[in-house]
């Protein structure tokens, strides 16, 4: 099955963190209401190095430098400590020492595993660059975060489907989709019921929805245009890999063909829909 694989803002932390990816620099995606002049001792007095003390999260960075939250981020944090190491915590299974860190200026590195982090750090607040525009943000109790622009994941996502392009979305197409057959060179093969919730997508009515994709999933919103169905990433961007159109509970998605392959159409239906109309060539 070729399709894309649904890694979000707040899935992508786990991998990063002692898996031995490296974050990297990214100015562009860093929230830029921190402030410029470098304070940070005001924000953790008395620990012998201005920088250290326990940062907590506060959210990812998404377009328009949102900080948004999701419970997802639960018990993530990290503890510098005076002497230059300190521990990373990224949920319950993903924990580990910071072997070093250290502060230039505004300027943030550390070194947690066998991962690179790099970031900016001021006045307790910290960007921490996960790399591919990943950036989560930290502070410290005492800092002072009024000037970030924080919402839920929730606020989030009803922003989004209040201004997401293509129009509004058909309430009609809304429900719960899975995987039932994929046709290609002329066959059709159903699949197994046992292997049926390998993908699925939920549109619910407002607008906003899900992909999954074996165990991992990613939020999304959606509109359409006449039977078509027109998927967005939470930051706004377009879906465009395929081609997906939805009539009378059955997605038909098309995942066209490359260097002479022949196009794949894989069918996704409702709990009620009447599938009669697909044409099964081999059942399992």
């Amino acid at each position: 099955m070729n399709c894309w694989k649904p890694i979000s803002a707040f899935c992508i932390c786990a991998a990063l963190c002692l898996s031995g990816c490296s974050g990297s620099s990214s100015s562009s995606q860093q929230a830029s209401a921190a402030p410029e002049a470098s304070a940070i001792a005001e924000s953790n007095p008395g620990t012998g190095n201005p920088a250290a003390g326990t940062y907590r999260i506060l959210g990812v960075v998404l377009p328009e430098n949102c900080v948004v939250s999701s419970n997802e981020l639960t018990g993530y944090y990290l503890t510098l400590d005076p002497d230059g190491k300190g521990q990373l915590f990224f949920g319950e299974n993903n924990q580990g020492p910071i072997s070093s860190w250290s502060v230039d200026g505004t300027s943030f590195q550390m070194k947690a595993g066998i991962s690179d982090f790099t970031g900016k750090l001021d006045k307790g607040i910290m960007n921490l660059d996960l790399g591919d525009d990943y950036v989560l943000v930290f502070a410290t109790d005492a800092a002072d975060t009024s000037g970030l622009k924080t919402m839920t994941m929730e606020e989030y996502k009803s922003s989004l489907a209040d201004s997401a392009p293509a129009g509004a979305a058909d309430a009609a197409m809304a429900g719960e989709y899975i995987i039932y057959a994929v046709e290609s060179t002329g066959r059709c093969v159903q699949i197994p019921e046992e292997d049926r919730n390998a993908l699925a997508f939920i549109l619910n009515p407002d607008g906003t929805g899900k992909v999954r994709v074996e165990n991992e999933s990613e939020d999304l919103t959606w509109r359409s245009s006449g039977n078509r169905l027109l998927l967005y990433e939470l930051t706004g961007k377009a879906i465009d890999t395929y081609e997906i159109t939805v009539e009378k509970g059955i997605m038909r998605l098309i995942v066209k063909g490359t260097d002479g392959e022949q196009d794949i159409i894989e069918y996704l239906v409702t709990k009620d829909a009447d599938v009669s109309s697909i044409q099964i060539t081999d059942k399992p």
